[in-house]
């Protein structure tokens, strides 16, 4: 023990809560200076900002969170992983940060992680609305690991909120993934119910419907969806795939048309088109949709489904 802290305790036991309190202010400053530096779009200097907030206070939560979000604007999504991992390992019940993971390591191609870290979220702090869409997000777009555990905490939200036709419809739809069919239309229908003017609750039931196989519900549902909210692209989407099922194909034709014009870049959209055509026998045209949708297409999951559909009409 050095002289000082020998003679006089006194003077450490005043001292070192000062010197802590001026790590965290010193930490505060440089987040905010790097939250300044990210609003004016210099990444670089943000990045540069948070680096020195944590070795002011490698236990300063919101820096680790701060920092991933400007690697991931950078499109730096792995290394920011890393430093949310290292964040975590000082602040394991920051719920926060394991947010900032779970769409980091999303970013970075780890969907099964990512879930995790949502889930891990919601369990520290179940009322983390952002981690929730994150999960439910995630889970609409590549399934669920754990769909018992997703949908208990759809659940526990639904019933936390009664009359929010949007928990209510996202717990239809992770239902309905479960393939709990009567459950999920019932809760569907309950959000329509409460709110008939919501385009949302039209579209979740719309979803519920597609899941189920009901096609021509389906597209009713989409079709309200669509009058409540007619600039949707995504309803008219939904609205063409539940048609072309049904066998209507000229309708999801026409319907597929009026998405291409307000989204001209969606690779679903000309998947769809590819599909209509090839269903009306115009392989040529299918193709043709096939290769604009492979040309804005960036998931590779979607890119090996093209492939192989342009690999079938070659056979034409």
């Amino acid at each position: 023990m050095g002289r000082a802290a020998k003679w006089c305790p006194w003077l450490f036991g005043a001292v070192f809560p000062l010197l802590l309190f001026s790590a965290c202010s010193a930490a505060v400053r440089h987040t905010e200076s790097g939250d300044r530096f990210k609003a004016e779009g210099n990444i670089e200097s943000a990045i540069a900002e948070y680096e020195r907030a944590i070795a002011a206070d490698p236990a300063y939560g919101p820096a680790y969170c701060s920092l991933g979000k400007a690697l991931m604007l950078k499109g730096d999504a792995p290394r920011a992983a890393e430093w949310l991992q290292k964040g975590i390992g000082v602040q394991p019940d920051d719920a926060p940060l394991r947010n900032c993971l779970g769409t980091a390591l999303l970013l970075a191609g780890e969907p099964g992680r990512a879930e995790e870290e949502f889930l891990r979220a919601l369990e520290i702090h179940p009322a983390h609305d952002r981690a929730a869409e994150n999960l439910f997000n995630l889970v609409i777009d590549y399934g669920a690991v754990s769909i018992d555990s997703v949908a208990a905490v759809f659940e526990a939200r639904a019933k936390a909120n009664p009359t929010d036709v949007h928990a209510l419809g996202q717990y239809a739809r992770i239902l309905a993934m479960k393939q709990n069919f009567d459950s999920a239309v019932s809760f569907a229908e309950r959000a329509v119910a409460i709110k008939p003017e919501s385009p949302e609750a039209w579209a979740d039931s719309g979803f519920v419907f597609l899941a189920q196989g009901n096609h021509l519900e389906a597209a009713k549902s989409f079709r309200a969806a669509i009058e409540r909210a007619p600039q949707n692209a995504e309803y008219r989407k939904m609205l063409a795939s539940a048609l072309l099922k049904a066998g209507q194909v000229s309708e999801a034709l026409v319907t597929i048309q009026q998405m291409i014009q307000m989204s001209p870049s969606d690779p679903h959209a000309f998947f769809l088109l590819g599909e209509v055509y090839g269903r009306l026998g115009e392989f040529g045209k299918a193709k043709e949709a096939y290769q604009q949708a492979l040309k804005y297409n960036l998931r590779p999951d979607l890119r090996q489904e093209l492939a192989r559909k342009l690999l079938q009409l070659s056979e034409h």
